[in-house]
């Protein structure tokens, strides 16, 4: 009986894990996301006061959330979005149009790869 309790708790404790992982991951992706199109929407309209202000927000949420993100998950990839929010923001510091925009779709990218790895799927499993 001692065994089934011990493997029921661990299982529990499993399952919460994950839903609360999944459920920092999605908070990450989606607020990394809404940033990119924030600064995207400022990059082509000429705003490069606020465009580095929004690359300095969106450099402050990776340097929060990436630490704990990449415990659960690979690591390369947030080290990838952490090296581009890093370029982006000297970028945007110069006032160089094209790079900053090929910066910010280059982020989105990555996140939509990340949200589709992180996806429960066959492909995923196998």
């Amino acid at each position: 009986m001692k065994n089934v309790v011990i493997s029921i708790v661990l299982f529990l404790s499993l399952l919460i894990f994950m839903v609360y992982s999944n459920k920092q991951l999605h908070n990450f992706c989606s607020a990394v996301s809404d940033s990119c199109e924030e600064l995207e929407a400022l990059l082509k309209d000429d705003e490069w006061d606020r465009s580095y202000d929004e690359a300095c927000s969106l450099l402050d949420i990776v340097k929060s959330e990436a630490p704990m993100i990449s415990v659960f998950m690979n690591h390369a990839d947030i080290d990838t979005v952490s090296h581009e929010v890093y370029k982006l923001t000297q970028y945007v510091k110069q006032l160089d149009k094209s790079e900053s925009l090929a910066s910010v779709h280059i982020l989105k990218h990555h996140i939509d790869n990340i949200v589709s790895l992180q996806r429960l799927s066959i492909e995923n499993i196998f």
